[in-house]
């Protein structure tokens, strides 16, 4: 069965990658950033979203997993690599690159959507089951509620 390519799509995933550089390049906390943000990563995420099929639970978590958890310990393995090679290059003269020191996480987390993609997928593919629309509101304003109110950063 030959698949059809929606453009549509393509052309949202190329605004979306432009909004992503743009709003890597401003600096601060100014309308045009705080548009940027709030609008860019739920676009990748609507487009991913729209193609979602149903799949038997196990066969789905392997699919996402080599999809997306294994490119990101592949990267942070690569990095890890890259960070000790760096110490060891220049004698352990730069502190801010060693890969076990607790404030390097920012350089893990730069690839932090995949992580974030697998758990929302997950996460969908056990909510879609629920036939309760009661029970789907609670979780889905609980889980803003959570995000909103509990102090916590993402």
């Amino acid at each position: 069965m030959k698949t059809i390519r929606l453009n549509q799509f393509d052309i949202l995933k190329g605004i979306g990658i432009i909004l992503v550089m743009f709003g890597h390049a401003i600096l601060g906390n100014g309308l045009i950033h705080n548009l940027i943000y709030g609008f860019h990563m739920p676009l990748f995420f609507f487009c991913s979203g729209f193609f979602f099929k149903d799949k038997p639970l196990k066969e789905s978590i392997i699919k996402d997993a080599k999809g997306l958890l294994i490119p990101w310990m592949t990267f942070c393995c690569v990095l890890i690599l890259c960070s000790f090679i760096l110490q060891i290059l220049s004698n352990g003269l730069s502190p801010q690159f060693h890969p076990l020191d607790e404030n390097c996480y920012i350089l893990y987390y730069t690839i932090w959507f995949l992580v974030c993609m697998f758990i929302v997928r997950l996460f969908y593919r056990f909510i879609s089951k629920i036939n309760n629309r009661l029970i789907i509101n609670i979780l889905c304003w609980g889980g803003i509620f959570f995000r909103l109110y509990c102090n916590i950063t993402i």
